[in-house]
């Protein structure tokens, strides 16, 4: 859920992260596309890693919409929403690493965010916000966004609405932040990185390493293999459980 806090929460808050704290940061990340991606697993994934602290669900751009703030204060809340926040349950299911650093990693190499539909809306509906990411984190900039079959991420919408079928809102929900998302990855090309997740479901250490790799970080691969037992070897076909509308338009789409 997005974070909701008032000015002066932001600046208790910031008073408890010393300045220090944030000397090693290189990369600031940002999870962008759509909801119900597997953003979720990943996120917890590289939270676990003892050179990252990745927040769940604070939602960057709003906090630059909602008060615009600089780059000191954006990395010391989502430090401290880290190190007070590290169980990762979302929608039912459960991401906590055993013998790993989520929620214990005081002096982060990289730090970011995970809100990947969330954030691509905010985004969307207000352009200046990617402009401001850019101006305040600089080439510390990264994105990354999980790719999974359009029809269950279209699917999942429906059911985490409430809808008993996929009606044309869901479908259009879909190719809006697919849109945005791709502006994002044209504009920040190298600094883009794109997970399939049904790749990660059938080689997670191979997957997880590539994104290592893009974060400049390296892991021991007895550490990594243990935390990666948390991957469930089946994906979730969601799309295959829901009644589909037959009077939606994919618009040409050739992701649909």
């Amino acid at each position: 859920m997005t974070l909701s806090i008032s000015s002066r929460e932001i600046k208790e808050i910031i008073g408890m992260i010393d300045d220090s704290q944030l000397d090693q940061v290189h990369s600031f990340v940002i999870f962008v596309g759509h909801a119900h991606s597997g953003h979720s697993i990943i996120g917890a994934l590289l939270d676990a890693h003892p050179e990252v602290a990745i927040s769940n669900e604070m939602n960057v751009p709003k906090l630059i919409l909602d008060h615009d703030l600089n780059e000191e204060t954006l990395q010391k809340l989502v430090l401290s929403h880290t190190l007070n926040h590290s169980l990762w349950v979302n929608t039912g299911y459960k991401y906590h690493v055993e013998n790993a650093y989520q929620g214990k990693t005081r002096f982060p190499k990289v730090l970011g965010d995970k809100k990947g539909g969330g954030s691509t809306r905010i985004i969307r509906n207000n352009p200046w916000v990617l402009d401001r990411l850019h101006e305040i984190f600089a080439d510390k900039l990264k994105f990354i966004n999980v790719v999974r079959n359009p029809k269950d991420n279209i699917a999942a919408f429906a059911h985490y609405w409430g809808d008993t079928e996929v009606t044309q809102k869901h479908v259009d929900r879909y190719l809006e932040n697919l849109e945005t998302t791709t502006e994002i990855e044209k504009r920040f090309p190298n600094h883009f990185f794109r997970l399939e997740h049904s790749d990660f479901i059938e080689n997670p250490v191979n997957e997880y390493m590539k994104i290592l790799h893009f974060l400049g970080l390296i892991a021991d691969m007895n550490q990594v293999t243990n935390w990666l037992s948390l991957v469930r070897k089946k994906e979730n076909k969601r799309s295959e459980t829901i009644i589909w509308r037959k009077d939606i338009n994919f618009n040409d789409s050739t992701e649909l």
